[in-house]
């Protein structure tokens, strides 16, 4: 893997003074696809809005690079009717825009690159509402990829997908992440298809432990198996 991007020391994400996990070490590294699980209320979300710094920590800090670019996108965001796919696309390069709004060709560069990054450059002129559930969330990744971030976190990307879409969109961020030199972090209840495609798996346990899992499958279930309460759960990747 390449450099790191975001590194966490002694953090705990959550909200006001109470932590939602107990203060962990870790490191997002550029090319690497990282799958975050957990069950309902874990806490998700609110450690990707950390990391965002969206949120302050609870304990510790989180240190990036200089100048590097951390995206989150949410789950759930609206297809708008009137946008094609390429302006919504393009949306991702107006911090980069002149007094009048206008993208320089460089931006503009960077938004066409996004989208054969992710395979829908030929959907450019598409209205965002004639796009199904998949090809929208990437346009989503493209957006974030296009305003130049070398970070993206993923909240529950492959929420509402058919199968066919869910592997088709977890693929392509593993793609993604390697050929971009992105780091890429995403969480999703899809515990098998998740953890085919990452480097690595976090995992936020029933326990209040965060554990880290890379290398063989044997790892990364043993990991995951983690966020179950319940030990007659078996988790079989």
């Amino acid at each position: 893997m390449g450099q790191t991007l975001i590194k966490a020391e002694g953090l705990s994400a959550g909200y006001g003074q109470t932590p939602i996990f107990r203060a962990s070490d870790f490191e997002l590294m550029a090319g690497e696809c990282v799958f975050l699980c957990g069950a309902n209320g874990s806490g998700k979300s609110t450690l990707m809005k950390t990391l965002a710094g969206l949120l302050p920590p609870v304990t510790g800090r989180v240190l990036r690079p200089t100048g590097a670019r951390v995206a989150m996108i949410p789950t759930g965001i609206p297809k708008v009717k009137g946008f094609t796919l390429r302006e919504f696309v393009m949306t991702g390069c107006f911090s980069r825009s002149d007094w009048s709004g206008r993208l320089s060709p460089e931006a503009e560069n960077d938004a066409d690159a996004a989208l054969e990054s992710l395979g829908i450059a030929g959907l450019g002129d598409r209205d965002l509402t004639r796009l199904s559930d998949g090809e929208f969330q990437k346009a989503c990744t493209a957006s974030a990829l296009a305003g130049k971030a070398g970070v993206l976190l993923l909240d529950e990307p492959t929420a509402y997908l058919d199968a066919e879409n869910r592997i088709s969109v977890l693929g392509t961020l593993k793609k993604v992440a390697r050929e971009t030199e992105t780091a890429i972090m995403f969480s999703s209840h899809d515990l098998s298809e998740s953890a085919s495609v990452c480097d690595r798996v976090f995992a936020i346990g029933a326990d209040g432990m965060f554990r880290c899992g890379s290398g063989d499958g044997d790892e990364k279930n043993k990991v995951i198996s983690s966020i179950f309460r319940n030990k007659n759960i078996i988790f079989e990747g």
